[in-house]
């Protein structure tokens, strides 16, 4: 996921600046408390959108362990171990089940 697509979604696109400035990406997004929303100076209303879009992304796309989706069988469609797919990706898991 594109942090400043995903501000740019929510309206909030005046902030994409400051996100990279931060360096806040899809991988720390997760992590940012109000706090840290205040510290770079967004406004009380669009920190609580901003983190109920965050939680919102949280659900949406869940990582999947092994055992699970298009990670539980290889190629020949036999199970695959932990040791050949200890976790996956949402993104990478549409690919897999789009490319065998």
């Amino acid at each position: 996921m594109e942090v400043g697509d995903w501000l740019r979604s929510l309206g909030l696109a005046q902030y994409e600046a400051k996100f990279r400035e931060h360096e806040l990406d899809a991988e720390v997004l997760p992590e940012q408390t109000e706090a840290d929303l205040q510290s770079l100076g967004i406004p009380l209303g669009h920190r609580k959108r901003l983190l109920k879009a965050i939680r919102a992304l949280q659900t949406e796309a869940p990582v999947k362990r092994a055992g699970s989706g298009a990670c539980a069988r290889n190629r020949r469609g036999r199970r695959s171990t932990t040791a050949t797919c200890p976790y996956e990706e949402p993104a990478l898991s549409a690919w897999v089940d789009r490319h065998g």
